[in-house]
């Protein structure tokens, strides 16, 4: 008798034994389970503000105005090396970039393009589309309006500039190039008019109303010499 419940008890000790072995390694599968599932599912996220946006057109047909230069972008990883690689400007391998080259002229919404974005990174731009006017590109020569240069300095002021920088070339697209009014010199933002001036000027196309016109100005700058009338003594 005493041996049959030795036999009885042993068989119930191994029972118990794989009962608890398989709850165990059960637990552990759960557990390890888990943790991946937590580190897989870990994203980090940096946003870079200002980032160039590169317009992709054919330049020397198409004139261009209106798009926004820069973007905000949020990138995120799982990775960190990743991400500060990407996040970094100086070891970034992406670009953002307006594809225009299958859109037809006139007023354009287009959606923006992350390219060459390394794997295991993710990017969401914002603002995800822009818009823009495409226009056929046309050139054509103006003289500088010095008149109303003159009307803006004292009276008596004298301005000498070259006669080969009294004319200027404008590029924009054939609409814009029609609503150009006059080419003209802006005031230095350094100039006192209580001193005479030696040095460089910019230059806008204005519209009938004043507001500037998009375009592309050949030269950009002039050089001219301002020269004050000085008082004379009694």
């Amino acid at each position: 008798m005493k041996t049959n419940r030795s036999w009885i008890y042993g068989l119930l000790a191994i029972f118990l034994s794989l009962i608890l072995f398989f709850y165990a390694s059960t637990s552990q599968y759960q557990t390890q389970a888990r943790t991946s599932g937590d580190i897989a599912t870990e994203t980090y996220t940096n946003t870079i503000k200002g980032v160039p946006l590169v317009l992709r057109y054919d330049s020397e047909k198409y004139f261009v105005s209106g798009f926004a230069s820069e973007v905000n972008i949020d990138l995120s990883s799982s990775n960190r090396v990743l991400l500060s690689t990407e996040t970094q400007e100086s070891s970034r391998t992406f670009r953002i970039v307006l594809d225009l080259t299958k859109e037809s002229p006139g007023l354009v919404e287009v959606p923006v393009t992350v390219e060459h974005l390394t794997s295991g990174v993710t990017a969401k731009v914002d603002p995800a589309t822009i818009s823009g006017t495409i226009g056929l590109k046309k050139s054509k020569t103006f003289k500088i309006d010095l008149a109303s240069f003159l009307s803006q300095l004292p009276n008596g002021a004298d301005v000498q500039l070259a006669d080969g920088d009294r004319e200027v070339t404008v590029t924009t697209n054939e609409d814009l190039l029609n609503q150009i009014a006059a080419v003209r010199m802006v005031l230095p933002d350094d100039w006192g008019t209580t001193k005479n001036y030696n040095g460089e000027v910019s230059l806008q196309a204005l519209d009938v109303s004043g507001e500037v016109v998009p375009s592309v100005i050949e030269p950009e700058t002039i050089a001219i010499r301002i020269q004050l009338k000085t008082e004379e003594k009694k």
